[in-house]
């Protein structure tokens, strides 16, 4: 693990529903702009469009790359600044084997005209395009989705997250999931 600080970069997302993280991503956008930062049980508020410095270590968390705080007081917020719009990819592009599911890690994306090919499993997600999965993340299940095989979404936008060793799309909040 190595200490890094990054400077002015942009929170895209709340906390995780459990609380411990956020995606932070380079005002610029695009490939490998995008990064987890774990908070454990740290009391951290944050908030999209928050502009922060965060001092804290590098790691790669089951090749999840991640920065790592050890105090509340390693996230600095220092403005607001609006949200990178996010990178449009398909669903294969991002998926687990994905040309470029590497390349978006942590990043805020969109993919388009996405169908549902599996419903929800034990872990709340689901599948579409019958290569991507979508998470609840940042959703408590009472607020979770429930859609069903052969469901359209117009778009789904969310972070890349990459856990149990493999990539998936984790909405914001529902409004991130539009039919």
């Amino acid at each position: 693990m190595d200490p890094v600080t990054v400077d002015g970069v942009i929170a895209t997302s709340g906390l995780t529903f459990k609380k411990d993280g956020f995606f932070v991503q380079d005002p610029k956008g695009g490939e490998y702009s995008g990064i987890f930062v774990y908070i454990g049980g740290n009391k951290v508020t944050v908030a999209p469009g928050d502009v922060l410095t965060i001092s804290g270590t590098y790691d790669e968390f089951f090749t999840y790359s991640e920065i790592k705080v050890a105090m509340a007081a390693d996230v600095k917020k220092t403005g607001t600044a609006p949200v990178p719009a996010p990178a449009v990819v398909t669903s294969a592009e991002v998926a687990t084997g994905g040309a470029k599911a590497e390349n978006y890690e942590g990043v805020l994306v969109q993919v388009k005209n996405a169908k549902v090919t599996t419903a929800i499993d034990m872990n709340q997600e689901f599948i579409v395009d019958t290569k991507l999965r979508v998470d609840d993340l940042f959703i408590e299940k009472a607020n979770w989705v429930n859609p069903m095989v052969n469901d359209t979404f117009t778009s789904i936008t969310g972070n890349l997250a990459y856990t149990f060793d493999n990539f998936k799309l984790a909405p914001r909040s529902p409004a991130d999931l539009v039919k």
